[in-house]
């Protein structure tokens, strides 16, 4: 009887061995699971240029009387993706070349609601300006990795880029980088551009140029 007890106490002591290692690997993978870098916040989405802090909440007034743009018109650097309409407002969604189409620093997406005359940057496109850490289009994998850290990995897309996704909440920042030369193509930062479809109710953004 006594060596019945002792196996059947040596077989739970083993399950609960076993349960509690398998816990800690889970743990373990979940923490694995995202990839965004130690310190990593949305101070990062932050853009800077010409003194203004390009953001989700960059006041629509500091885009039209300080960069001059006059969100609302449409002319040649300044053109209208999409529209929609929600419960009798008006959005418009404005794609801006910046300083103009032809020497494009950066490039963003504007949803304006037309009958509030308000509205928020979607998303950017850093074409000649760095990322709140100094990382720039032409810079090198090893650039990003001693910017945002060592542990940064590539996701394969296709036979020639890999992109690098930092994320914090629903926002992104990303990079895309060519596999031969290890040089970045492409910094794009979405500010939740999902949210921003369903609360214009636009469906889809088709002629996208990010």
């Amino acid at each position: 009887m006594r060596r019945k007890n002792g196996v059947y106490l040596l077989c739970v002591v083993c399950l609960l061995s076993m349960m509690l290692f398998g816990c800690s690997r889970t743990e373990g993978s979940t923490e694995l699971a995202d990839p965004s870098p130690e310190g990593f916040s949305s101070a990062d989405l932050d853009v800077i240029y010409n003194g203004v802090t390009l953001n989700d909440k960059t006041p629509l007034e500091d885009l039209t009387s300080k960069l001059h743009l006059p969100i609302g018109e449409t002319n040649e650097s300044i053109r209208i993706r999409a529209t929609g309409e929600v419960n009798g407002m008006t959005f418009r969604w404005y794609q801006v070349s910046y300083p103009n189409k032809e020497n494009e620093k950066l490039r963003f997406d504007y949803l304006y609601n037309e009958t509030l005359e308000s509205g928020r940057i979607v998303s950017i496109n850093l074409i000649q300006v760095p990322t709140a850490r100094g990382i720039s289009v032409g810079d090198t994998l090893e650039d990003i990795q001693a910017a945002y850290g060592k542990e940064v990995v590539e996701e394969p897309q296709t036979q020639t880029i890999s992109n690098l996704s930092f994320k914090v909440d629903h926002d992104e920042l990303r990079f895309t980088v060519v596999k031969d030369t290890g040089e970045i193509s492409a910094i794009y930062i979405d500010l939740d551009t999902n949210q921003a479809m369903k609360e214009s109710d636009i469906p889809n953004l088709e002629d996208c140029a990010c």
